[in-house]
């Protein structure tokens, strides 16, 4: 009997419960694919079943990836509750913060420790600048520079304090920041570690609660005036915004530990948005992996008419 009141209960409403159990910020298991296999045994086991078609031999070479859309589908996965160093991942995070905890006008000096960051921005010391266009920096330019002046304008220590306490809060179990960029301390020690898991939580709640956050990560070129009219101008270093073409969000990551790094967020169909998270990849192989999980999914929603 128990068996046939299984039956009768529709997939979307057993991944519809997944989806809730995230925006309620409870936190991933330790072994995120055990657990959601255990727990929702039957449809996360059918599921995997219907994307093997589509995902199967398509060479992925990062560590980790994840695919999911925000309808509480989780569309592939490889590895996605392993921790791994975040590099330019964790500069997410850091926008976050600044749009819940540094008003709009703000001014942010640019500071002799920001500037000394790996990266060279061409920025100069004592230079000013407004909160959104340093932070559109950050993620469009992945700007090393910008990230550390928003955290010093803020209170280094009680940024790096409050980065923790939100990815707690919002149940990012294996997240831990120790700067703002995500920058590695030596040949062993990286700035940030996470999961794909975790990101995945991270990018659902910003692109619900503050869309317009990474915004600027869907254009070619970013152009910003300091205070003190001295004009900058930056690339976005993620490619993918020339290759897909319903893109709408993305974030490059890079560290000599981490290797590639790449979250992105694009239209599949008509208002059928996905993530795709990678880890552990090559500095090239991260976009040419996003490249083909992309269009495997998008095989996958044809073959399933969803």
């Amino acid at each position: 009997m128990l068996n046939r009141i299984k039956l009768l209960i529709p997939f979307p409403l057993i991944f519809g419960f997944l989806f809730m159990v995230f925006i309620w910020n409870i936190s991933l298991p330790d072994n995120f694919q055990e657990a959601a296999i255990g727990d929702f045994g039957r449809g996360v086991a059918e599921l995997e079943t219907e994307f093997s078609d589509s995902f199967a031999g398509i060479g992925v070479e990062a560590q980790s990836y994840l695919v999911f859309d925000f309808f509480g589908r989780i569309i592939a996965f490889r590895e996605s509750d392993l921790q791994w160093p975040l590099a330019s991942l964790a500069k997410l995070m850091t926008a976050l913060l600044v749009e819940e905890n540094i008003g709009k006008e703000a001014v942010i000096p640019v500071s002799r420790r920001a500037i000394l960051a790996e990266g060279d921005e061409g920025f100069l010391i004592g230079e000013n600048f407004y909160r959104d266009d340093l932070r559109d920096v950050m993620l469009l330019h992945s700007s090393n520079d910008a990230a550390y002046a928003l955290a010093e304008y803020f209170g280094w220590d009680e940024f790096i304090k409050l980065m923790n306490q939100k990815a707690a809060s919002l149940g990012m179990a294996k997240t831990f920041f120790f700067n703002p960029a995500g920058l590695d301390f030596s040949k062993t020690a990286a700035g940030a570690y996470g999961s794909a898991g975790d990101l995945m939580i991270l990018l659902k709640y910003l692109m619900e609660n503050h869309p317009q956050v990474l915004e600027a990560t869907r254009r070619g070129f970013l152009e910003i005036e300091s205070l003190e009219g001295i004009k900058h101008r930056f690339a976005n270093t993620n490619r993918l915004i020339y290759d897909i073409p319903q893109f709408l969000a993305g974030k490059t990551g890079f560290t000599d530990i981490a290797g590639g790094n790449l979250a992105v967020m694009a239209d599949i169909g008509v208002n059928q948005p996905v993530g795709i998270i990678v880890l552990g990849s090559s500095e090239n192989g991260r976009f040419e992996d996003v490249l083909k999980l992309y269009r495997a999914t998008g095989q996958w929603f044809q073959n399933h008419k969803l």
